[in-house]
C-alpha cells in the first residue's frame, strides 16, 4: 500500500520568485535559497517545438489544459518512474528526481497553475514547483510544499509561453523525499479582465492547538482561482503593508489550517481569480492559538489514478476521530468517524480531492490533509520500443522496432512517433512502428522514447537505451580530475563536486559518469561537469568520476572524503563550539525513552551511520539506533563510565572509564584496543584531524594515543585532569585540571604556555575563530584568554561553572552554573541576560542554526532558548535529574539522557 502523509504545517513554503507587492510569505529562513547543480536538473530552460501529432490551431479544451502525472514532457535520469496515470518521484542520495510537463497555451498567458502533487511519507521534505519563464530565460521556482493540491497564481507578469506556445512545469524532490505527481492544470488569463471578484465573508478562526482553523463561504463566481490567506501579529487594513504575511500559494478550498504561528494573529482572506485580479480582503478576524501542537495525521490511499469504477480507499490515521469531505467540495460528509476509513467514488472521470480533518483528544489538536485522485475515462494505450544492437562502437547504425496496443482503438487510429535524441521533442515523420535505422555517431548513453497516442489523447511512452563505445586505437585516453567540496549551511553532509579540469590531449571529454559512494555503481551520467549529492550517513567514502572522450576512450580519479558525525565528540565537533549546522527540534515532541536500567552521567553522541552511543555506571557501552532500537551494548569491565565517547571518521568509538582505561571500540561494537593509564578516567576523549586521540587522567597526564592502539606522548601536569581537552585549530591542545591550571601543550606534546586560575577547572574550553579562549572555572568565574595564554577579561558567577561554553554564530557566549541559571554574555563580557532552570546545570549547552539554546538541568527539565532573549521556546520534563549535555543529530532530533538511566528523543514524530 502506498502511504502519503500530510503535515499539519502548511505554510511551510519557499519564497516565489514570482512574489511581488510588500507582503512576506511564509517562508522558513533555512530553505530560503535553492541551488541544484546542472547535472541534477537543467539549468537552462528546455528547448521547444511543435511535436508531430499537434496543429497550430488547437485550442485549450480541458483536455489540452491538463496534463496527467504520467504524460512528463522530460524527467531525471534516476528517481522518475511511471504508476497508473502518475510519475512516482522518490529521491536518493545520488541526487534530486524531477519532471518536466508541457502544456499548450494556444497564443495566450497562463492565469493559474494547479498542482495535484501527494506527498511521500517522512517529514521535513515536500515537493517543488518551478515555472519555465522563457520571457527572463530562468526558472521560476515555489517551495517546498506538503500541500497535495497547490494552486500558483501566474497572471500579469512577463512571457511565460516556450517558444512553441507551451507553458512547462517542473516537480522536484530532493534528499531522501517522494512524491506521487498526479497531474497539473492550467487556466488560462483573460488580458481584458479587469474587474475583481467579490470580498469573502464569513471568516472565522477557531483556535486550536498551535494554530488557527480557518473557515469562509467560498464565492459563488466564474473563474476563481483561489484564496489568499493574509496573516499578521499586530492588526491591519492593508494587506500590503510591511509586516503582513501571505501563505505562498492559493487556497483551493474554503479552510485552511494556518499554524507555526505565535501569540495573537490577525487574518484576512481574499479572492484571486484566473486573471490575477485580487477582491477586497475580508473583515479582519483574530486568534490565540491553543498550547500544543496539531495531531500527526497520516494518509493511506491504496490507488492515487485509474478508470472509472477503480477500487480507491482513504485510510487515515494518528487522532481519535476524523471528519472526511470524500468529493473535496468543501462539504464533509462524515462526521466523527472513528474507522478512519472511507471509499473513495471513482465513477466519474476527473481530480479527486478528498480532505480529512482529524481531532485529538479534547478536539483542541486538529490536523488538515487532503490527496488527490485522478480518474481516467479512458484506458492507456501501450507502447513498447525495441532496439538493435543496443550496444556497440561508434558509429552505431541501430534499428527501432515499435509495438502499440489500445483497448478502444484499431491501430490505424493510434498517433505514433520517436525522440531519437532524447530530448524531449519527437522527430516529425516517425508516425510509424519501423522508423528508418538511426546512425549514432558520438560515444556515450542515447535514451530513446517511442510514445503511443489514441483517439482521445491519453498515450504511452517506452525508452530503450543505446550504448555507443568508441574504437580508435591511436586514441589518448582523456585525464580524468575531480574536486570535493562540502557545502556549509545546506546540508551538514552535502558534498559538491567539480571534474571540470579534466581534459582530453587530442580530443574533448563529452560525458561524466559519478560513482559518488565509491561502491563500483555509477548513480549520475551525462555530459556535465559538476554535481552534488548528500551523503545518507557520515564516514570514509571514495568518490570517482569517469570520463569519456569524443572517440569513446575513458578515463577515471577518486578522492577520499572524511564526513563527520553530526555530534561525535562532547564537544560538538570540529567548530570545537557546541554549535551545530543543523538547526534542532522546535517544538518538545518526545519520541521515544530508551531505558539502560544503570545510572548515566555522560553526554550522547552520534555515530556515522545515525546510531546514539553513550556509556552508563554498570561499564556498559550503549548504541542505540534513531527509532530507539537497541543497536549493541558492549561490557566494559572494571569501572564506572562517567565520560562522553568520541567517534573517529572512520565510526571507531573511543571511551574512556573509571578502569583506568582509555577503549577503542569497533563500529560494530567489538573492543579493539585499550590503553591502560594506572588511575581513573572521567576526561572524555576527543579526536583530532589527523586521527590522534586526546585525554587526561587522574595521575595528571595528558594522553596522545594513535588509532592503532599506541601512546605517542604524554604530557604530566600538577593536578588531576577531569575534563575534555580541546584541540586549537593550530593543533595545539587546551585543557584544565585541579590545580587551578589551564594549560596549552603543542602539537609535539611540550608546554607552550599555562595560566593559573582562581579555582579548580573542570569546564572544556571553546575557542572561537579570532582566536579567543573560554573556560568556566569552578571558584565562579566566566574566563576570557587569548591563545597565547594572555589574559582579556573575565566575569563573575554567583557560584561553581562547572560546564564548558557554548559559542553562538553571532559571537555570544553562553555558559550555566550551579546557581541554577543559564548566562548569556557578548564577546566582551557584558551580560545580555540569564535564565533561570530551577535546578544546578551540569550539562553544557548546544545550540543549534536555528538559534535555539538547548540546556538541561537538575529539575529534570530540558528547556530550549531563544538565543537573543532567553525566552522559553520549548521545555520537556524528564524522568530525573540532568547531568549531562545533550547533542543533535541529523534526523533534527535532539538526544540527551537523565540519571536514570534513560536516553531521550525530542524531535518531530517519525
Amino acid at each position: 500500500m502506498r502511504t502519503l502523509q500530510r503535515l499539519s504545517v502548511l505554510a511551510l513554503l519557499l519564497l516565489s520568485t514570482s512574489c511581488s507587492g510588500t507582503f512576506q510569505p511564509d517562508v522558513p529562513a533555512a530553505r530560503a535559497e535553492f541551488h541544484l547543480q546542472e547535472a541534477e536538473f537543467p539549468a537552462t530552460l528546455p528547448q521547444d517545438a511543435m511535436q508531430p501529432w499537434e496543429r497550430s490551431s488547437a485550442g485549450i479544451t480541458q483536455g489540452s489544459a491538463f496534463t496527467a502525472g504520467r504524460d512528463s514532457f522530460i524527467t531525471s535520469l534516476q528517481g522518475a518512474s511511471a504508476s497508473g496515470e502518475t510519475l512516482q518521484l522518490q529521491a536518493a542520495g545520488s541526487g534530486p528526481a524531477w519532471g518536466i510537463w508541457r502544456i499548450g497555451l494556444d497564443g495566450g498567458q497562463p492565469g493559474t497553475l494547479s498542482a495535484d502533487v501527494n506527498v511521500g511519507a517522512g517529514e521535513g521534505g515536500g515537493y517543488y514547483l518551478a515555472v519555465a519563464n522563457y520571457g527572463s530565460g530562468r526558472w521560476q521556482w515555489h517551495g517546498p510544499f506538503m500541500d497535495s493540491h497547490v494552486r500558483l497564481s501566474l497572471a500579469g507578469g512577463s512571457s511565460l509561453a516556450s517558444p512553441a506556445g507551451n507553458l512547462l512545469v517542473a516537480v522536484l524532490v530532493d534528499g531522501q523525499h517522494s512524491a506521487e505527481v498526479v497531474g497539473l492544470g492550467v487556466e488560462m488569463a483573460d488580458p481584458a479582465d479587469g474587474s475583481p471578484p467579490g470580498q469573502v465573508s464569513g471568516l472565522q478562526a477557531t483556535a486550536v492547538a498551535g494554530g488557527l482553523l480557518l473557515q469562509w463561504n467560498p464565492l459563488q463566481e466564474s473563474g476563481i482561482a483561489g484564496y489568499r490567506i493574509y496573516h499578521s501579529g499586530s492588526p491591519f487594513t492593508n494587506p500590503q503593508a510591511a509586516g503582513v504575511r501571505s501563505v505562498s500559494y492559493l487556497e483551493g478550498n474554503n479552510r485552511h489550517l494556518l499554524d507555526g504561528i505565535d501569540g495573537t494573529t490577525f487574518v484576512r482572506v481574499a479572492a484571486v481569480d484566473h486573471s490575477g485580479n485580487t477582491g477586497e480582503a475580508s473583515e479582519q478576524v483574530s486568534g490565540l492559538p491553543l498550547a500544543g501542537a496539531a495531531v500527526p495525521l497520516a494518509l493511506q490511499l491504496d490507488h492515487a489514478s485509474g478508470t472509472m469504477g477503480f477500487p480507491a480507499t482513504l485510510v487515515a490515521s494518528g487522532a481519535d476521530n476524523y471528519d472526511f469531505d470524500a468529493e473535496g467540495d468543501g462539504i464533509f460528509e462524515v462526521l466523527d468517524s472513528s474507522s478512519g476509513s472511507i471509499i473513495i467514488d471513482t465513477m466519474h472521470p476527473g481530480i479527486i480531492r478528498p480532505a480529512v480533518l482529524a481531532h485529538g483528544p479534547g478536539g483542541e489538536a486538529v490536523a488538515l490533509g487532503s490527496v488527490s485522485l485522478l480518474v481516467s475515462a479512458n484506458s492507456r494505450p501501450l507502447a513498447s520500443a525495441t532496439a538493435s544492437p543496443q550496444t556497440g562502437p561508434a558509429p552505431l547504425l541501430v534499428d527501432f522496432n515499435g509495438v502499440a496496443e489500445d483497448q478502444e482503438d484499431a491501430p490505424q487510429d493510434l498517433v505514433l512517433a520517436w525522440d531519437f535524441d532524447g530530448d524531449g521533442i519527437y522527430e516529425p515523420g516517425t508516425d510509424t512502428l519501423n522508423p528508418p535505422a538511426q546512425l549514432f555517431k558520438q560515444p556515450g548513453i542515447h535514451n530513446v522514447k517511442f510514445r503511443v497516442s489514441d483517439s482521445q489523447g491519453a498515450s504511452d511512452v517506452d525508452s530503450v537505451a543505446i550504448l555507443v563505445t568508441g574504437i580508435d586505437p591511436d586514441n589518448i585516453a582523456p585525464f580524468a580530475d575531480i574536486i570535493a567540496k562540502r557545502t556549509p549551511g545546506i546540508s551538514l553532509l552535502q558534498v559538491d563536486f567539480d571534474a571540470s579540469n579534466s581534459f582530453d590531449s587530442d580530443g574533448s571529454v563529452v560525458w561524466y559518469e559519478w560513482d559518488l559512494d565509491g561502491d563500483g555503481s555509477f548513480e549520475l551520467a551525462g555530459p556535465g561537469s559538476h554535481c552534488s549529492h548528500v551523503f545518507p550517513l557520515s564516514g570514509i567514502y571514495h568518490p570517482l568520476v569517469r570520463v569519456t572522450d569524443d572517440a569513446g576512450e575513458t578515463g577515471s580519479m577518486s578522492t577520499t572524503l572524511h564526513l563527520p558525525s553530526a555530534w561525535p565528540d562532547l564537544n560538538g565537533g570540529q567548530l570545537m563550539q557546541r554549535r551545530s549546522e543543523l538547526s534542532g527540534p522546535i517544538t518538545d515532541n518526545l519520541r521515544w525513552s530508551y531505558p539502560t536500567g544503570h545510572t548515566v552521567s555522560g553526554s550522547p553522541v552520534v555515530c556515522p551511520d545515525g546510531s546514539i552511543v553513550f556509556g552508563d555506571y554498570s561499564f556498559e557501552l550503549n548504541a542505540v539506533w534513531p527509532d530507539g532500537t537497541l543497536k549493541w551494548s558492549l561490557f566494559l569491565g572494571g569501572g564506572q563510565i562517567e565520560s562522553t565517547p568520541a567517534v573517529a571518521a572512520d565510526g571507531t568509538i573511543y571511551v574512556t572509564s573509571l578502569s583506568d582505561k582509555l577503549y577503542a571500540v569497533s563500529p560494530s561494537g567489538q573492543e579493539r584496543w585499550s590503553i591502560d593509564t594506572g588511575a581513573d578516567i572521567i576526561s572524555s576523549p576527543v579526536v583530532g584531524r589527523d586521527g590522534r586521540i586526546y585525554f587526561g587522567s587522574h595521575n595528571g597526564s595528558l594522553y596522545c594515543a594513535s588509532p592503532e592502539g599506541q601512546t605517542i606522548w604524554t604530557y604530566p601536569s600538577s593536578g588531576i585532569i577531569e575534563t575534555a581537552p580541546r584541540i586549537g585549530p593550530d593543533g595545539c591542545v587546551y585543557f584544565g585540571n585541579n590545580d587551578k591550571r589551564i594549560i596549552a601543550v603543542n602539537p609535539d606534546g611540550t608546554l607552550r604556555w599555562e595560566y593559573i586560575a582562581t579555582g579548580s577547572i573542570r569546564s572544556t574550553p571553546a575557542i572561537t575563530e579570532d582566536g579567543r579562549l573560554y573556560i568556566g572555572v569552578v571558584s565562579g568565574e566566566l574566563l576570557c584568554l587569548d591563545l597565547q595564554g594572555n589574559y582579556l577579561w573575565d566575569v563573575s558567577l554567583p557560584d561553581a561553572v562547572i560546564d564548558s561554553p557554548a559559542i553562538g554564530l553571532d559571537g555570544k557566549v553562553y555558559i550555566g552554573c550551579v546557581d541554577d541559571r543559564l548566562y548569556a554574555y557578548s564577546g566582551d563580557g557584558d551580560e545580555l541576560w540569564n535564565f533561570d532552570t530551577s535546578g544546578d546545570i551540569w550539562g553544557s549547552p548546544v545550540i543549534g542554526s536555528s538559534g535555539l539554546v538547548y540546556i538541561g538541568s537538575n529539575s529534570l527539565d530540558m528547556f530550549a532558548l531563544d538565543s537573543q532573549t532567553g525566552n522559553v521556546e520549548w521545555s520537556r520534563t524528564l524522568t530525573d535529574q540532568i547531568f549531562s549535555s545533550a547533542c543533535l543529530s541529523e534526523d533534527g532530533a535532539l538526544y540527551i539522557t537523565s540519571s536514570d538511566g534513560q536516553l531521550h528523543s525530542i524531535g518531530k514524530a517519525f
